[in-house]
C-alpha cells in the first residue's frame, strides 16, 4: 500500500502508517526498507506508534458493550487491530522484514502479554485469536522467506528456525525454495567438455 503521486499533487496514502514510516525514512535519510536491518525496522515501528497510536485507547470500544451479561467498557476493536495487523505483515513481506508479535505490539503500543493471552483463546473475540495466530504462521514464513533472499547471514535465521520451529527435529522436513538462476549462470548448449579441467597437476 504505498502512497501515490504525480508531479504536482502531494503524496496520497491508503492509510497513516504509510505517511509515518515514511517519515521516518526521510527524517533518517535512508530510500529503501528493504536495505536496514531489523533493529532500525523496529525502531520505525516505534516511531509510528508514538505518532498515531500515543494511547492505546484510541483503538478501544468508545461505548460500553454487553456480552454474556457482562459489561465492557475497555476492549479493543478488533477489526480494526485486524486490518493494522494484515497491514503490517503485508508491510514485512515488501520489505523483507521478520514478522514478530512484538513488531506488531512496537506498532500498536499494545502490550505483548495482552496478544498472547489472544493465542490462548482468553479474549471474547475469536479475531483475536486468529491475529496472534497469522502473526506466529507469519514469523516463521517470514524467517524462511529471507533465507531465500540471502539478505541476512542463513546461519542465524536457521538456528531461529531451529529453536522455535523444530525445523532440525528427525523426521521434519522443510521445502526453502532456491533463487532462480540468472542467464549468465545457466550452463551453455555449445559448450565444449573439457574431462580434464578439474584435474591437478602434482608435479
Amino acid at each position: 500500500m504505498q502512497g501515490k503521486k504525480s508531479t504536482d499533487e502531494p503524496i496520497i496514502y491508503d492509510n497513516e502508517i504509510d505517511m509515518w514510516l515514511d517519515e521516518f525514512k526521510t527524517a533518517q535519510g535512508f530510500d529503501d526498507f528493504r536495505t536496514i536491518p531489523q533493529t532500525v525496522w523496529t525502531a520505525a515501528l516505534i516511531f509510528v506508534q508514538r505518532h498515531l497510536f500515543p494511547d492505546t485507547k484510541i483503538l478501544k470500544i468508545k461505548s460500553p458493550i454487553t456480552v454474556s451479561n457482562r459489561h465492557i467498557n475497555d476492549m479493543y476493536m478488533y477489526d480494526v487491530l485486524d486490518a493494522i495487523c494484515n497491514h503490517y505483515i503485508f508491510l514485512c513481506y515488501l520489505y523483507d522484514k521478520e514478522i514478530t508479535i512484538s513488531g506488531f505490539c512496537h506498532l500498536t503500543g499494545i502490550e505483548m502479554s495482552s496478544v498472547l493471552s489472544w493465542g490462548r483463546g482468553e479474549s471474547l473475540s475469536s479475531t483475536a485469536l486468529m491475529i496472534c495466530k497469522r502473526l506466529r504462521d507469519g514469523r516463521e514464513e517470514s524467517l524462511a522467506a529471507r533465507m531465500v533472499t540471502g539478505r541476512q547471514n542463513p546461519v542465524g535465521i536457521l538456528s531461529i528456525l531451529n529453536h522455535f520451529y523444530g525445523w532440525a527435529q528427525p523426521g521434519v522436513t522443510h521445502e526453502v525454495a532456491k533463487p532462480a538462476l540468472t542467464a549468465d549462470q545457466l550452463p551453455r548448449l555449445d559448450a565444449k567438455c573439457t574431462p580434464d579441467a578439474d584435474i591437478i597437476d602434482m608435479k
